[in-house]
């Protein structure tokens, strides 16, 4: 089944389940999958999409590499992991025993400056121990650290 938009059909998946299928065809069929060009022309194009372009199209935040220590507390259980990558939006921890849609309390100190960043998220996804955490509430101090963190990764 090939995914499409407005060149053909488009199954409903959800996102999760649409990812792991465009990755699994991707070595199949490497240009089977298709997006429509935006365009003010009548005629538009459709142009090959593979499913890497897929996932990172769908980013908002650029992502950066974070290897950090995470406190979650969720409800009155507290947990300790570790980060995978930080953005503007949230971040990708590895850590057992959350769920998703769970409420998440994050505590972790970014490396250089030593700025101990305090949000809340909800656990968006979760695939094992990985789980990507959507910010729902930061401080404007920690979102100020974290944007001087993302800039300085960038600029290596």
């Amino acid at each position: 089944m090939a995914v499409h938009s407005d060149c053909g059909r488009n199954p409903r998946l959800g996102s999760q389940a649409l990812s792991r299928h465009l990755i699994s065809q991707s070595s199949k069929r490497p240009h089977s999958d298709f997006i429509q060009k935006k365009s003010s022309k009548k005629n538009s194009t459709c142009t090959p999409r593979t499913a890497e372009t897929y996932l990172q199209n769908r980013r908002k935040h650029v992502r950066v590499f974070l290897k950090a220590h995470v406190t979650c507390i969720v409800d009155s259980r507290t947990t300790r992991g570790s980060s995978r990558n930080l953005s503007h939006g949230g971040m990708q921890v590895e850590v057992s025993d959350l769920k998703t849609k769970d409420a998440v309390q994050l505590t972790f100190r970014l490396p250089i400056s030593q700025a101990i960043v305090d949000a809340v998220g909800t656990v968006v996804w979760a695939v094992e121990k990985r789980h990507g955490i959507r910010f729902s509430s930061i401080g404007a101090h920690s979102q100020q650290s974290i944007r001087q963190f993302i800039e300085e990764q960038i600029g290596r």
